[in-house]
């Protein structure tokens, strides 16, 4: 009959409608109740209707379980990929460099979390201004923008960014171009901190010119002191604050002294 009709419809669409928001568990639960009256009002049936009413509602179950089976199998895939989404974006924030877009005029679109705390921004104070504002040499920023329309894309070029607290950062900056239908969309630039590897660098090579400089001024006292003995002259210097002499020991022996007297007088040089 046609109120039947209109009631396995209705279960039906109410079946269709829980899909979307409840759980595989939920929905075979709703699956299962639907089942259950439909299954009791065969029994409810009038006698002239048994034989009808158990074609109808048999097709209605298998509607109901087929939609339950579907369902259940969508918000499974449903959960999966949100949860491949979840892992994704997670691991895009805590990536180990630095991720942001920029569109064709310089603008940041969207920066990671690693990027932000690299710099020590906020989300607010980053996305939306020109990336050249946080570039310590404006000319490698512009030469940056400039090859993003090329292809020449920039990879590992060195940058000097400046951070929130006005210190310098070291970077290697790498891009490439987010294109759709031939248009560009947005670049993807990332960026990796080399500010400690350019520390060590710098103090390395710090220690390695003072290591070579004393080298060189230990080099110059031996030659001096080798001249003033083959030369036979003495060496000496007063200090005049505390008035301490100090002497070579050539200096002592032409005063007729075998060594080092432990301290030098002004009537001793009289």
């Amino acid at each position: 009959t046609l109120p039947g009709f209109a009631i396995h419809f209705l279960y039906l669409l109410i079946l269709w409608a829980a899909l979307p928001q409840a759980s595989a568990r939920q929905t075979f639960g709703i699956a299962a109740a639907i089942s259950a009256l439909t299954v009791a009002g065969l029994f409810l049936s009038p006698e002239d209707e048994l034989r009808s009413g158990l074609a109808n509602r048999t097709i209605t179950l298998l509607a109901i379980w087929f939609l339950a089976y579907s369902g259940g199998a969508y918000r499974k895939a449903v959960d999966a990929l949100r949860e491949r989404e979840r892992e994704l974006t997670d691991f895009i924030e805590n990536a180990p460099v630095g991720i942001h877009w920029i569109a064709q005029d310089g603008t940041i679109l969207w920066a990671n979390q690693q990027e932000l705390d690299m710099l020590g921004y906020d989300r607010e104070e980053y996305i939306g201004r020109n990336v050249a504002e946080f570039h310590v040499d404006r000319k490698t920023a512009e030469d940056l923008l400039r090859r993003l329309g090329t292809t020449r894309l920039p990879q590992n070029c060195a940058a000097r960014l400046r951070h929130k607290d006005g210190s310098l950062q070291h970077v290697l900056v790498s891009s490439n171009v987010h294109q759709k239908d031939g248009h560009f969309i947005h670049s993807r630039c990332f960026t990796q901190d080399i500010t400690d590897r350019m520390r060590a660098e710098f103090a390395k090579r710090e220690r390695e010119q003072l290591a070579a400089a004393n080298a060189r001024l230990r080099e110059s006292e031996a030659r001096l002191n080798f001249s003033l003995r083959t030369s036979r002259t003495g060496g000496w210097d007063l200090d005049l604050v505390d008035h301490t002499a100090h002497r070579t020991l050539e200096h002592d022996r032409i005063f007729g002294y075998a060594s080092l007297l432990p301290q030098w007088t002004y009537e001793q040089f009289l």
